[in-house]
């Protein structure tokens, strides 16, 4: 069988229109019916043997779907090497007396990075990796009900399944190179997404669809620092000579900048060596250091095509720079120092006239800036302008750098493995605060139980890496749950051992209105004496018993002071 979306081998303009389609409107919004067509003729006959006609339609995009997926990721960052965790989610809707059952099949897992421009309609798919659930992710025999046929498609059981996974993405080039995220003007943008989808079939008509959710993340690429972070065996280098006087002279400025490397990462200090020789007679006064965002678009134009080439020409489009500064430093001279004082503000004193003075000073670089390599539709760039100024009515003189600026977590990645692929990927309920009677509000479960609730053990308990629900309504469902959990509790959970220590015990004072007129109405066996110290005594033992108090829920905000 092929593949129905997004498959290797296939002209960008097929990926493009699917992306498009599968992705809806700026809001995520599907067109209604939206369809995707198969790839070949031999799926179209397929198509047509089953019964469905052409274009297979999307689940999310009718007025009510057989069938909805969500996917729920444990971090939305991840680096190439590196594993993609989190759950999907799956709900098969319960059929009605006139529907068949339905059939699902070739459930996947896809992480699809793209370039998108403003007033482009299009966007470029430069990174796809797909995954079958089968491979990825756990419990995933528990949503059929019965084998699969000859095409792939099982019968699958009617309720919510929640299915654990960890997709890892290659290290390599394979599936392309990632680029990171960046946003440099309103549109234009190199995003990513995490895609599950799953084929739909009906066991009546044949009719075909995809059920499929999406959300955003983030993939960088991998990078080794002790490659890129070493110093270059010869540094970058510019130079220039130019006279500061508005007026023609011979007198000149010899400007040198230059960095010790390439590649910086984003948020650290850009050092910069200058080295200056003034031959004029004015002094130089400031320093400036400016970091500039050079983006460059390139908007296809398919009519500059001249070749019958299976892809398009990436040469063949219409080209749009724009450059803005994104980051800037400056290094003012320094005050002369005057009698009577031991210090001046500043540290650099300018460079006089006939003075040959070598120094250095830095930029710091946005903790979001990001430089992005020529693809279809996007470029980013970035360049270091270093500016000597000696005053306001004197000419600038100035050299540019190219710098190419990386993010940190492609050179110290979150630490990722495969020992525990289930771990954090269950949904666990939350334990409600303990009411002013001391008792529960909701069932809850000792935390040791979550790992064998994952791996389906301790029978009673509804697997959360499984089908949620049965047959039955909504509301038997979920008394159906409550009676199972709280049978199991009892069994699975331990007498907590209590304090030996005095104890703060909180009564409601409505419930036990009948008990204590009771006891104020019973006779008093001793005297005025013997109840004052009775008294003095049970308040000592109060006091006393407070430096060992311990409560059974620490985690609950109620304040409780004495109760006497």
């Amino acid at each position: 069988r092929s593949d129905t979306l997004l498959s290797f081998g296939v002209s960008q303009t097929r990926n493009t229109a699917e992306l498009r389609a599968l992705m809806g409107n700026a809001n995520a919004r599907l067109k209604p019916g939206a369809t995707v067509v198969p790839r070949n003729r031999r799926a179209l006959r397929q198509e047509a043997k089953d019964g469905a006609q052409g274009p297979v339609s999307l689940e999310q995009a009718k007025p009510r779907a057989r069938v909805e997926v969500d996917i729920v990721l444990e971090n939305n960052a991840c680096v190439q090497g590196g594993y993609l965790r989190g759950h999907v989610k799956i709900r098969v809707r319960k059929r009605s007396k006139k529907e068949a059952p339905i059939l699902l099949a070739d459930g996947k897992i896809r992480v699809i990075g793209f370039e998108c421009i403003p007033s482009e309609a299009d966007r470029h798919t430069f990174y796809q990796c797909a995954s079958p659930l089968s491979a990825i992710a756990t419990g995933l025999d528990r949503l059929y009900e019965l084998p699969s046929d000859t095409d792939g498609f099982a019968q699958a059981i009617e309720g919510v399944h929640i299915l654990p996974f960890a997709m890892r993405l290659p290290a390599d080039g394979k599936f392309g190179a990632a680029k990171g995220i960046t946003s440099v003007h309103s549109g234009v943008a190199v995003q990513y997404i995490a895609m599950v989808s799953v084929k739909v079939k009906c066991s009546k008509t044949g009719r075909r669809s995809i059920a499929h959710f999406y959300r955003h993340c983030e993939v960088w690429p991998r990078i080794n620092p002790s490659v890129v972070l070493v110093p270059a065996p010869r540094p970058l280098q510019a130079a220039t000579s130019k006279g500061l006087s508005v007026l023609s002279s011979n007198s000149k400025v010899k400007l040198t900048a230059l960095v010790h490397r390439l590649t910086w990462v984003a948020g650290q200090r850009c050092y910069v060596n200058v080295h200056v020789v003034n031959e004029t007679k004015k002094t130089v006064k400031s320093l400036t250091l400016t970091l500039v965002r050079t983006t460059t678009l390139f908007r296809p134009k398919p009519f500059l095509d001249a070749g019958q080439a299976r892809t398009a020409d990436p040469d063949a489009c219409q080209t749009n720079t724009m450059h803005k500064v994104v980051a800037e430093s400056i290094l003012e001279m320094a005050h002369r120092g005057t009698k009577g004082h031991a210090s001046a503000k500043g540290w650099w004193t300018g460079v006089a006239p006939g003075q040959e003075l070598s120094f250095s000073h830095y930029i710091l670089i946005p903790p979001d800036a990001l430089s992005v390599t020529r693809g279809r539709l996007l470029e980013v760039e970035h360049s270091l302008r270093v500016t000597l100024s000696a005053g306001s009515l004197s000419s600038d003189i100035h050299v540019t750098l190219p710098i190419r600026i990386i993010n940190f977590m492609s050179i110290d990645p979150i630490p990722s493995d495969n020992s525990h692929p289930t771990m954090g990927a269950h949904v666990r309920p939350l334990q409600r605060r303990r009411s002013i009677d001391g008792e529960l509000a909701a069932e809850t479960y000792p935390p040791h139980t979550w790992s064998a609730l994952a791996q389906g053990g301790y029978t009673g308990i509804p697997s959360f890496t499984s089908s949620l629900y049965d047959h039955v309504s909504s509301h038997e469902d979920q008394l159906t749950l409550l009676q199972r959990a709280k049978k199991t509790r009892r069994a699975v959970e331990a007498p907590r051992p209590r304090p030996s220590g005095s104890i703060l015990r909180v009564r409601n004072p409505d419930r036990d209105t009948h008990e204590s007129s009771t006891s104020d109405a019973a006779p008093s066996s001793s005297g005025e004496d013997d109840d004052s110290m009775t008294s003095a005594s049970e308040a000592e033992s109060h006091t006393r018993g407070l430096d060992s108090l311990e409560l059974d829920d620490p985690d609950s905000d109620e304040e409780v002071g004495m109760v006497i």
